[in-house]
């Protein structure tokens, strides 16, 4: 197709996942492809499958995100009982990606409480190419 663009690669270290009050830090990072055809961006991580699009394509990675932390929170931290076959071939390719999950309220509540350095904390936190596409 005449519009399609070349594939470009982002990593981000932090993923957030507001439906729990928390954010999943990715120390070696996520890769997320982003390619374009036509109108349509599609962001996907190769290693797990989860894929977002999007016109926009800081949304179609914004859409990424979400639906991996949405499939974390629901078939990852689910019991392999619940699961059909392939739930429980998507929760090995979660929960193989190496990650902290960052517990928000517990560090909101850590800063009321306690005396703590926060630049160490948020440069861990954020990824600075992260939050320059949003």
């Amino acid at each position: 197709m005449p519009n399609d663009k070349p594939m470009q690669f982002i990593k981000v270290t932090c993923i957030p996942d507001s439906a729990m009050f928390r954010a999943f830090m990715v120390p070696g990072g996520f890769e997320v492809e982003l390619t374009q055809t036509g109108n349509v961006w599609v962001a996907i991580h190769k290693e797990t499958g989860v894929s977002g699009f999007d016109y926009d394509k800081q949304k179609a990675l914004e859409n990424c995100l979400i639906d991996f932390a949405c499939c974390y929170h629901q078939i990852a931290e689910e019991s392999d009982e619940k699961l059909t076959e392939d739930a429980r071939k998507l929760k090995q390719k979660l929960l193989a990606v190496e990650l902290n999950i960052l517990d928000l309220p517990t560090f909101v509540d850590r800063l009321a409480h306690e005396q703590i350095d926060l630049e160490p904390e948020i440069t861990r936190m954020v990824d600075e190419n992260f939050w320059d596409l949003l």
